[in-house]
């Protein structure tokens, strides 16, 4: 079964500028489509349509974020000290494109979240969603025609011998986020925004795959009646999707239960019972192993993750957190804070030698590059921090971040790995001994908190086959 619009089980979504080189070069290889905010997109239109059609040559698609209107506005204003209050320059470009009924809602003298009422005018919301469609469409390739960097990027493709930008491979139809509390409103919404965006892609004889974008709390996906609802409301709409796009609020699969992912397993089942494909937009090392061996296999046809922090992410923006250096310790299959991926090293006896890290802990092409002489000094490299001062909020505030060499090594590191993952020769039954075994191994001297989820998969995954 092949998924349209999808171009293969791993998926990268593109967080800013700093992450082109994890996308390139020796990166190439290690991943399939490349997923990007349209914030981006409206921040540096010129670089992205460089980076996309001249550097990447990778499938890709355009991510509206839509969503972004319907919570507090506060993470759509700068912080900057020159700007603090205003609503960010990329943000106002999209709102530009979008138009009605999010412009009116984000008047910038006195802004507010969207609401289901704002969208009761079919005309309005079917103009709506013909813009939020162009925009994924036609702004790169506008900017690669005739944008103020045109001649720039034309002369990059030129060198690079490409004649056109590659369009986006599916295009995603408007959509908000369903909680439990106004879940009917919003999916009626949803709904609505995916027939008229089909038939604004049938209007303009685009034949690019449609996709459904589902937000939903924990709530919707753990109550039987409303997950069971949201299924059968797209299996029945009139412009069924060609694949599902599926973004589960604070979905941290290594902090689940056997029963919270037996419903991940369900919703992804349901979904794909009258053979549509899904796409995990935040998953780690459970989905992946579930799609490769479980009966998820023919049905979640991808998983999505970005270059840190992107296997699980909050419906509202969270700001304001301290970034920490992380290393993905493949034993746990998790990012570990230094103090703890530490202790899980030592325990596995890696830095012992060279040798004992490269075999029980990791050899990938950033280990070795790191790890050449004396394993416990130098795994530092992974973990050095620096103290940097800023504006935020018209404040100078002082914070510890990971040093440039610390973030560079750990994601290098990450990528990596996360490639194997998706790729290593393995079976089911592999995989579950190796969970089984690391949990018997770890559970004391590491403890539950980082190592529980390993007594938990081997079931869900079992259960799923």
């Amino acid at each position: 079964m092949s998924a349209p619009g999808i171009a293969g089980l791993h998926l990268v979504r593109f967080g800013t500028a700093a992450d082109q080189g994890y996308f390139l070069d020796a990166f190439a290889g290690t991943y399939d489509q490349i997923v990007v905010n349209a914030n981006m997109i409206a921040h540096m239109p010129a670089a992205m349509a460089g980076f996309l059609a001249v550097r990447a040559k990778k499938p890709f698609f355009i991510d509206p974020q839509t969503i972004a209107f319907q919570h507090e506005v506060d993470h759509l204003l700068s912080t900057s000290k020159k700007s603090a209050g205003e609503i960010k320059r990329s943000w106002k470009r999209i709102i530009q494109c979008y138009g009605n009924p999010i412009a009116q809602a984000l008047n910038p003298e006195s802004p507010r979240p969207i609401l289901p009422d704002d969208f009761k005018d079919d005309k309005e919301c079917r103009a709506f969603c013909g813009r939020v469609t162009d925009f994924q469409n036609d702004e790169l390739s506008n900017e690669f025609k005739t944008g103020e960097d045109a001649a720039y990027v034309q002369f990059l493709a030129q060198e690079a011998g490409v004649k056109e930008l590659v369009p986006p491979s599916l295009i995603v139809a408007p959509y908000f986020f369903l909680n439990a509390s106004f879940f009917d409103q919003w999916l009626d919404v949803n709904l609505r925004c995916l027939e008229f965006t089909r038939a604004a892609l049938q209007k303009q004889g685009n034949k690019k795959p449609l996709a459904a974008q589902l937000v939903i709390s924990q709530e919707v996906l753990l109550t039987d009646k409303l997950r069971e609802k949201l299924i059968a409301a797209y299996r029945n709409s009139k412009a069924k999707p060609d694949v599902f796009l599926l973004w589960i609020d604070s979905f941290t699969e290594q902090e689940l239960s056997v029963g919270e992912l037996a419903s991940y397993v369900a919703l992804v089942e349901g979904l794909a019972s009258d053979g549509r494909a899904v796409v995990n937009l935040y998953g780690g090392f459970f989905s992946v192993a579930a799609a490769r061996f479980g009966v998820l296999k023919k049905k979640l046809m991808g998983v999505c993750h970005g270059l840190e922090y992107g296997e699980s992410k909050p419906v509202v923006p969270i700001s304001g957190g301290v970034p920490v250096a992380k290393y993905y310790v493949p034993a746990i299959h998790a990012r570990l804070s230094s103090r703890v991926a530490a202790r899980v090293i030592r325990q596995l006896g890696g830095f012992k030698t060279v040798e004992a890290f490269r075999q029980r802990v990791c050899d990938c092409a950033a280990c070795r590059s790191v790890i050449k002489k004396d394993p416990l000094k130098e795994f530092s490299e992974f973990t050095e921090t620096k103290i940097s001062t800023f504006w935020r909020s018209g404040k100078r505030v002082s914070m510890e971040f990971p040093t440039a060499r610390t973030s560079d090594n750990c994601t290098q590191h990450y990528m990596w790995r996360r490639y194997r993952e998706y790729t290593e020769a393995t079976t089911l039954k592999e995989v579950c001994k190796s969970l089984r075994d690391g949990f018997d191994r770890l559970k004391t001297p590491v403890g539950l908190e980082f190592v529980g989820h390993f007594a938990i998969w081997p079931e869900a995954l079992q259960g799923a086959d």
